[in-house]
């Protein structure tokens, strides 16, 4: 069997083809409106000591700020900076965490949201939130 045959025989029984082109799209537009988009933002937070005249290199001094980004999750993950921090992004969501992959104070944000301006705008605000 050739492509020739098969494409004859596709036109031949043009009203099968057409329904099955029918029903794919009908079962895509069902799959979109079902199952709808989710967006994810996510960003690294490196957390630095404060610069000192005896320390020309600050990230000589990380070691010792693991705790301090553990607290600095947890205060983020609160409700009354959860309800500041999704009011901003139309009712999404987010994860605040230490990176326990690395020995490093690093700060791990995930955010969610059905649009992306939503999500980009929840990790914004969690990073400004973090910031000094």
């Amino acid at each position: 069997m050739s492509f020739a045959s098969i494409g004859r025989a596709l036109v031949r029984r043009w009203y099968v083809s057409v329904l099955g082109i029918l029903i794919t799209v009908g079962l895509l537009a069902g799959a979109v409106v079902e199952v709808p988009a989710t967006y994810q933002a996510r960003a690294s937070v490196l957390l630095l000591p404060p610069k000192t005249k005896l320390e020309a290199n600050p990230l000589l001094g990380l070691g010792g700020l693991q705790e301090v980004s553990d607290v600095l999750a947890r205060a983020i993950s609160d409700s009354e900076t959860a309800d500041q921090i999704l009011a901003i992004g139309s009712g999404g969501k987010y994860s605040v965490g230490r990176d326990t992959s690395t020995s490093g104070p690093i700060i791990l944000i995930t955010a969610e949201a059905s649009t992306s301006t939503a999500a980009l705008a929840i990790k914004r605000a969690l990073i400004d939130k973090l910031g000094p």
